[in-house]
């Protein structure tokens, strides 16, 4: 596997928009659509990663792999080893959503950049 660029803790032009977006969204919103979804997971690839990733390239470049998928490269080609594991987030983008509907009135683009820098990716096996 690429080492990992280390995580990007500045919240740069291109993600504080996004976050933005995220913010306004939780205010108006009721419901979390594809483009809140997409926009969840493109801030944290920028985090991760320092730009937005496919998600074979982020497998690829993730530092943050559970023990079990970690195992498992040793044995498979990328191909079969990226079929057989996902791209995760430790809180999921849905619980991700209820905090922010739950704080938008108050909620802003640094606390957005802020609780996904808290639950970076991490890779793991389909099983798990």
């Amino acid at each position: 596997m690429v080492a990992q660029k280390q995580i990007n803790n500045s919240l740069n032009e291109i993600i504080l928009r996004r976050c933005s977006f995220l913010a306004n969204e939780a205010k108006y919103q009721p419901k979390r659509d594809q483009a809140i979804t997409y926009t969840m997971r493109t801030i944290s690839n920028y985090i991760s990663f320092g730009r937005d990733v496919s998600s074979i390239t982020a497998k690829k470049e993730n530092l943050r792999v559970s023990e079990t998928a970690f195992s498992k490269i040793k044995d498979l080609d990328i191909k079969t080893w990226a079929k057989e594991t996902i791209n995760e987030h430790p809180l999921p983008l849905k619980v991700s959503w209820e905090w922010l509907k739950k704080n938008s009135s108050t909620i802003t683009a640094q606390n957005v950049f802020d609780h996904f820098l808290k639950n970076p990716m991490v890779t793991i096996t389909k099983e798990e």
